[in-house]
């Protein structure tokens, strides 16, 4: 659950850390402008999927589509205290998923991370009730 509070807005001297890929963390940013919320999870595909290359087999590329629904289920994902929130748009670019068997190229992953990232946008009617999310 997030509870909406006002909060200041963190300098430009302040360092934030972006591109950060630990396994076992995840970041959900939530951004209110106007009648519209917005928010952006950022995960390393290891937390999500349990790999981060390509799907190999059928076993993994069943988690893969399974994982991409999940994060488009947004009915599922997140409940709001304003009772006007209405989806509005869903990008879930999703890691490379064409598997090394489908190709006669072998692209090497070794060393590489692959990270998921959802971006969702809500516009809600009654935006001054939004008090939480739930998540």
């Amino acid at each position: 659950m997030i509870t909406i509070r006002p909060m200041e807005i963190a300098s430009s001297t302040e360092q934030l850390s972006h591109e950060v890929h630990v396994h076992g963390v995840a970041t959900l940013n939530v951004v209110l402008e106007d009648h519209a919320v917005f928010m952006e999870f950022e995960s390393p595909a290891m937390n999500l999927l349990g790999f981060e290359h390509a799907p190999v087999n059928d076993e993994q590329y069943a988690l893969f589509i399974s994982t991409q629904r999940t994060l488009a289920n947004t009915s599922r994902l997140f409940s709001f205290s304003a009772k006007a929130c209405q989806v509005e748009n869903v990008a879930i670019p999703m890691p490379d998923r064409h598997s090394h068997r489908d190709s006669d190229q072998h692209q090497d992953y070794h060393g590489k991370h692959a990270d998921i990232h959802a971006r969702y946008m809500f516009q809600c009617q009654q935006i001054k009730d939004l008090k939480q999310i739930m998540i």
